[in-house]
C-alpha cells in the first residue's frame, strides 16, 4: 500500500510530501527495517544524495548490524565517496575483532569489484595484507 501511493505521489513529483510520509511511518513503526529499505529504494531513484547519506546513517543507529554496515560501506563505494568510506572502514574496523574484521573486509572486497576498492584496499592493511 505504502508503495503505491508513493509511486502516486512520484508521478506528479511530490518529492516533499514522499520524505513527509516516510518520516511519519518511520515515527510510527521505527522498529520495522523494511521502511527504511522502501525509503532507501525510492531515494536511489533520487538525485538526494545527502538525503541517502543520513537515511543510512540513521538506520546504521538503529540498527547496528552487518547488513546495514555492508550495505552502507557499499554505498559511499557506489558513490565514490572515498575520504568518507576511508573514515567508516577505520571506525568500523577499531570496533571489530580480527575474525569479523576479515569478514567484513572479504564481503566489501567481493561485492564491489571496482578500480576505487583497488585504491581503498591500503584502509585495511594494518589488519590484513591483501
Amino acid at each position: 500500500m505504502l508503495a503505491r501511493y508513493v509511486a502516486s505521489l512520484d508521478k506528479e513529483n511530490r518529492t516533499p510530501e514522499i520524505l513527509a510520509l516516510y518520516a511519519a511511518e518511520i515515527k510510527k513503526y521505527g522498529a520495522e527495517q523494511g521502511l527504511y529499505e522502501q525509503m532507501l529504494q525510492w531515494l536511489g531513484q533520487t538525485n538526494m544524495v545527502e538525503e541517502q547519506l543520513r537515511v543510512y546513517q540513521e538506520t546504521l543507529k538503529r540498527f547496528p548490524t552487518t547488513m546495514w554496515r555492508d550495505r552502507m560501506a557499499r554505498w559511499f563505494l557506489r558513490k565514490k565517496r572515498t575520504q568518507e568510506f576511508e573514515a567508516f572502514s577505520r571506525d568500523l574496523l577499531a570496533k571489530l575483532d580480527d575474525e569479523s574484521a576479515e569478514h567484513t573486509c572479504a564481503s566489501l572486497l567481493i561485492q564491489e569489484r571496482t578500480p576505487t576498492v583497488l585504491v581503498l584496499t591500503p584502509v585495511f592493511t594494518r589488519v590484513f595484507i591483501f
